[in-house]
């Protein structure tokens, strides 16, 4: 009874998230058009290139204060001190605002930037963006959280299509657009915040201060983690910038949107999961964790194996119709692409069981790691490969930080990973994959509808049993 009510709390919060991250942003796909004939590739590379660097900074400044800020309301002992945990995390925030701005200063004016204000905007946002929507969600304000992602997303790209069709602005509009789509979901949730009657009572200021230092301490190991995260996953394409130029930044940032259908979707669930993770995980039952733990991973890892042998053919199927112009040369990245989602979404997925238990140091241990295997082996693939060698790299390196976590979870909770179930899920993913380069749109269809079919039958238990629920 207690694992269908998790099951059931788990899907319905995957269905939320859904609708606020990725049903929403989905639209995007359809702008594709527009981008790939109205901002030039050398400018898309610019524009490619700065967020990254900037994302790389805001990792650093804010070291997910958000994520903090999360498990701590989540946590059963500060239920009556939402509000201390809320006023503790903004007053980090702010303070790490002030750091963000002036380290952001000296790295646009050490590249030379053009827009070096709205390349700092674009980083503060992504910051506000993360903590707002954390607290949400920490307050139990899913459905909130999913309108504030809808409306993030019509402002945003209601924005691209007036700045750059009728203002015909350069891509200088693709920050304004997002910064003013983030103010607007920041609006929209600040005001559902504070509806919350458990955030606006008072709270001991001398506790908040106790508690203020416990939430640095316990985001502080994630200062190291994300600025390896971001050289496991980010640096890579500084390296293919500085060795092909922006124009092919330009065309290699195209394939990653593509990329990106499979992250919106990992996204949903992660959240989902974090929801489940945080709010069950017990420190006197190990076995009960372990078979959360397992099942909940296990069918995450069958969930991506699938979409992403539906999504290849798919693909190739509309990619023509989605992008013009020189960008074309974009369809031969989307496999790795799409591959680099996946295994980074499973990573995720598997490192949120450390956040649920505490553990973080873990976290940052296997990204450090895997870091720098990447930084050993990017050059020369990239050097290779191309834009390909940019992904392989990527995709090499979380196979080493999968394998660590998998390793010490093994040890603390007996988790376990399921390797022949991955073996077979990879043999699908690289007959997709081939096709994928191999056939012709017949082929892609063919190819789609025998993916599904499969699909059916992997998950015909977990349909048949939400088809029962449903009819009760």
């Amino acid at each position: 009874m207690e694992k269908t009510k998790q099951g059931n709390r788990f899907l319905k919060n995957t269905a939320i998230f859904f609708v606020g991250t990725v049903l929403s942003k989905l639209v995007s796909f359809l702008m594709l058009p527009l981008y790939t004939s109205k901002v030039p590739s050398e400018q898309m590379g610019i524009f490619d290139v700065s967020v990254t660097l900037v994302t790389m900074v805001f990792s650093v400044c804010y070291f997910e204060i958000w994520s903090a800020v999360l498990r701590y309301l989540y946590s059963k002992e500060n239920s009556e001190n939402q509000a201390g945990v809320i006023k503790s995390g903004w007053k980090i925030f702010g303070l790490s605002t002030i750091v963000f701005i002036a380290v952001s200063i000296l790295m646009c004016g050490v590249m030379g930037y053009d827009y070096a204000y709205l390349i700092i905007g674009y980083g503060i946002a992504c910051a506000l963006s993360n903590q707002i929507t954390f607290i949400a969600r920490g307050l139990g304000l899913n459905a909130a959280f999913s309108v504030s992602g809808i409306i993030n997303t019509l402002v945003h790209l209601s924005l691209n299509v007036l700045l750059l069709t009728v203002f015909q602005m350069d891509y200088s509009a693709l920050y304004i657009s997002y910064i003013v789509g983030v103010l607007a979901q920041a609006v929209y949730l600040g005001i559902c915040i504070l509806k919350k009657k458990s955030i606006n009572e008072p709270s001991d200021k001398t506790a908040n201060s106790k508690l203020a230092v416990d939430m640095f301490k316990y985001a502080l190991p994630l200062c190291l983690n994300t600025v390896s995260y971001w050289l496991l996953t980010s640096f890579n394409r500084v390296v293919f910038n500085n060795i092909f130029g922006n124009s092919a930044s330009g065309i290699f940032s195209i394939g990653n949107k593509f990329g990106s259908i499979i992250a919106l979707v990992t996204t949903c669930f992660t959240y989902a999961w974090q929801d489940l993770a945080f709010s069950n995980t017990t420190d006197d039952d190990m076995e009960k964790n372990s078979a959360l733990y397992t099942g909940a991973c296990h069918k995450y890892q069958l969930f991506l194996v699938a979409s992403t042998t539906m999504l290849l053919p798919f693909v190739k199927i509309i990619f023509p119709i989605l992008v013009k112009g020189d960008y074309s040369d974009a369809l031969s990245l989307v496999p790795s692409f799409i591959l680099v989602a996946v295994i980074s979404g499973y990573s995720a997925f598997i490192g949120n069981v450390f956040y649920a238990i505490k553990n973080t140091k873990i976290i940052s241990i296997s990204t450090i790691i895997s870091a720098v295997f990447n930084l050993m082996i990017c050059y020369p693939l990239i050097k290779y490969f191309g834009g390909n060698g940019t992904n392989i790299a990527t995709i090499l390196a979380f196979v080493v930080n999968i394998a660590i976590r998998a390793i010490i979870l093994r040890k603390k909770t007996n988790f376990d990973i399921k390797i022949m179930s991955i073996l077979v899920g990879c043999v699908w993913i690289a007959a997709t994959v081939w096709m994928y380069y191999s056939g012709n749109i017949i082929g892609q269809i063919i190819t789609l509808v025998l993916n599904v079919g499969i699909s059916l039958v992997v998950f015909r238990n977990d349909i048949a049993g939400f088809l029962v629920r449903k009819k009760k």
